[in-house]
């Protein structure tokens, strides 16, 4: 797929959210296309009988045919990560919880993922502050 938008000409490519479509955004938008995502509960008023891909398709292109429609803005690769290691640490057992802490901690402390700047951690080990900002956005 990565190689059929590579040859063609700039345009706009419509996805509903999901992770998934979040790094094949930020892929495509470095290929110089227009990457749109939809949120999944604005696309499911718009699918017809069973879901197949097909029908999916239709319904995005239904859904983003709407001048109101609003788009989701894709996700940074350092903001996936903290979503996914919020969501282990929220839903996770303790295991699971122990090890994105350690993950989160080891980030913040290697400042590979510079969006760690401003994390909190309360005395449960729950994030108290978390900040999605980009590098280039701490200092506004």
């Amino acid at each position: 797929m990565m190689q059929f938008f590579g040859n063609s000409p700039s345009c706009v490519v419509v996805m509903e959210a999901c992770a998934g479509s979040h790094h094949v955004a930020r892929q495509l938008a470095a290929m110089g296309h227009t990457a749109k995502l939809i949120s999944p509960q604005f696309v499911k008023p718009f699918v017809k009988g069973n879901k197949n891909d097909f029908v999916d398709a239709e319904a995005i292109c239904e859904a983003a045919s709407r001048p109101s429609m609003r788009f989701v803005t894709p996700k940074t690769e350092s903001q996936q990560t903290l979503s996914v290691l919020q969501l282990a640490l929220k839903e996770g057992k303790d295991y699971v919880r122990q090890s994105a802490i350690k993950v989160l901690q080891q980030l913040g402390s290697e400042d590979s993922v510079p969006a760690l700047d401003n994390l909190v951690f309360g005395d449960g080990g729950q994030i108290l502050h978390l900040t999605g900002r980009e590098p280039s956005e701490q200092g506004n």
